[in-house]
């Protein structure tokens, strides 16, 4: 029997993407339960020493002893592996936002803004910039500053931003 291309018989090959996945460990996420594949992690502060910021992402499949995160989190980003729980209860503690405070985004894709791109929590109307003919709201004027160092990192995440495609 001769053999023959699997292509000749209609097989297609996959052409694999150069991207892998950005994965964190699964002892990074705290999953609240309260939105599917929703979680909380904590991320390092840039530039502070023992300050961690809480971060919503979307966590996709678990793979092993790691997932794969879908959005929320950027390559590079100093996540919490082990100790985001006492994190999270000192936060608690002191009245900061914490997993069980941090708003989880709705699904609905309108263009105002609700949450603080830094710190999560909720904006003050009062406290924001101008980026791209834009406002840009924030939760306290040190976010500000936060967000000015380095604005396409928030971009993503803030729904004034998203391009909506309407269709007639």
């Amino acid at each position: 029997m001769k053999l023959t291309a699997a292509q000749e018989l209609g097989y297609q090959t996959v052409s694999e993407s150069n991207q892998l996945p950005l994965v964190i460990p699964a002892t990074a996420p705290l999953i609240t339960g309260r939105k599917l594949n929703k979680a909380i992690v904590y991320v390092k502060v840039a530039g502070q020493h023992l300050s961690f910021l809480g971060k919503e992402i979307t966590l996709g499949p678990k793979a092993g002893d790691v997932y794969i995160v879908e959005s929320g989190l950027m390559e590079g980003e100093d996540v919490v592996t082990n100790g985001a729980f006492k994190i999270d209860s000192a936060a608690q503690i002191q009245a900061m936002p914490s997993m069980m405070t941090l708003p989880i985004e709705s699904e609905d894709t309108g263009t105002e803004q609700t949450i603080c791109p830094i710190m999560g929590g909720k904006i003050d109307k009062t406290v924001f910039t101008e980026y791209q003919g834009k406002k840009v709201y924030f939760c306290c004027p040190g976010c500000i500053d936060e967000f000015n160092k380095d604005p396409e990192k928030y971009i993503p995440q803030l729904p004034q931003f998203k391009t909506t495609e309407h269709t007639h």
